[in-house]
This record gives structure tokens, sequence and C-alpha cells, in this order.
């Protein structure tokens, strides 16, 4: 998965942590801490068990000076 950097005339962005459900719609993990890495933006999430078909549910959240968000 990929997203568009983003860029702010405020506080610049140190970073971006992934969080992803088991595909079962129960509560979302981190899975990606790019914390001090702002110029990642992308991951590559590996599926555990290849033999259940599941639907995962993402989100992506940006960290600054003041925290994530």
């Amino acid at each position: 998965m990929s997203w568009n950097k983003i860029t702010t005339d405020t506080l610049p962005v140190i970073g971006y942590r992934v969080y992803a459900d088991s595909g079962l719609n129960d509560d979302f993990k981190l899975v990606f801490d790019g914390m001090n890495q702002p110029e990642q933006t992308s991951y590559v999430f590996v599926r555990r068990n290849l033999s259940n078909v599941l639907t995962y549910r993402f989100y992506v959240t940006a960290i600054n000076f003041n925290g994530e968000g």
C-alpha cells in the first residue's frame, strides 16, 4: 500500500504509522511504525495465514512534533 506524502506550511511530518485489523473486523493494531522516516510512504503488508480469504482494513496516521494524528 502507499499514501501521499503530507506537506504543510506548519509543523513538518516526521513519520507515518500504519494500522490494520486482522480481517475479522476487530481492533486495529500497529503494523508499521515509520517514526523518523518521513520519506517512507509505502508499506508491504504480508498475510500470515494464506489459507483464509480475508478483507483487511487499514489506516495511516502522520506524526509531527505534537504527536500522531
